[in-house]
């Protein structure tokens, strides 16, 4: 009898043990996300989770950040995927004196893809589609990669007309994830709290998901903007497939206020 027991026993330690190795293996495999911006303040690099190849300058200058955008965002994936198990790849698109082509962007993007990331954050984009870069975009939902992109500030309906890229190519994919901003109005009474999108975010049923991307601090920059918006749900995602959970973003009760934009991407 107690040798049946001990058989038993060793049993549900052996399936316990299995278990937990599965989940260690899971968690394994490093997640990579590509941050295509404006590069990365690198006397800052042990900040955050950073690949050791990958990273490339499209901008023939410097992965160095010199506008303080990029290193915010990077910030923001890092603050928001905790302790996950990944690292980022900087690809630096933009340039302050030379601005950015959809030409430079669909090559980011094609570099990303050939890296054979899981996630690209794009927290930027600008009026009017182009080829290159929809043909770039549609490579990397085409191998599974999340895209991840904001909705751009210019407080537009995208209904209306979706006029703002990347957020506007094939947005009816899954892979394809459009992030605006929001904010909370707070009441008299915190059960009564509610949130709205912000009056600088695009809308409509275009945007899937929302964050807050109100002052947003990371590594020394505080930033307004649906980039700021779109780090933090990228950041979430990242934990999410970590963890194997479903990031929580917020649902918006209101239509916005009708006011000012913010000039930030």
């Amino acid at each position: 009898m107690i040798y049946y027991i001990k058989i038993i026993v060793l049993g549900i330690l052996v399936t316990i043990t299995s278990y937990l190795i599965g989940i260690a293996s899971a968690k394994a495999g490093k997640i990579k996300v590509a941050v295509i911006d404006t590069g990365f303040d690198w006397a800052k690099k042990d900040k955050i989770n950073l690949c050791n190849t990958g990273h490339k300058d499209f901008t023939n200058t410097s992965l160095q950040d010199n506008v303080g955008h990029g290193t915010n965002v990077s910030g923001l994936i890092h603050k928001y995927a905790k302790n996950s198990n990944y690292c980022q790849v900087i690809i630096k698109y933009f340039n302050k004196k030379k601005g950015v082509s959809p030409e430079i962007s669909a090559k980011a993007i094609r570099h990303a893809v050939r890296l054979g990331v899981d996630f690209i954050n794009y927290s930027g984009g600008g009026l009017g589609s182009n080829k290159k870069e929809r043909l770039a975009v549609s490579e990397a939902l085409s191998k599974g990669i999340k895209f991840i992109a904001a909705a751009g500030n210019n407080n537009d309906d995208l209904d209306y007309e979706c006029n703002y890229y990347p957020a506007c190519y094939y947005r009816m994919q899954k892979n394809m994830i459009v992030v605006g901003s929001k904010s909370k109005i707070l009441t008299s009474f915190p059960v009564f709290n509610y949130n709205i999108v912000t009056n600088y975010s695009n809308y409509g049923k275009v945007v899937d998901v929302w964050e807050n991307g109100n002052k947003q601090k990371a590594l020394g920059h505080t930033l307004t903007g649906t980039s700021q918006a779109t780090a933090i749900h990228t950041g979430k995602l990242i934990r999410q497939m970590y963890n194997k959970s479903t990031p929580k973003s917020c649902k918006i009760k209101r239509k916005p206020f009708m006011a000012g934009i913010v000039n930030a991407e």
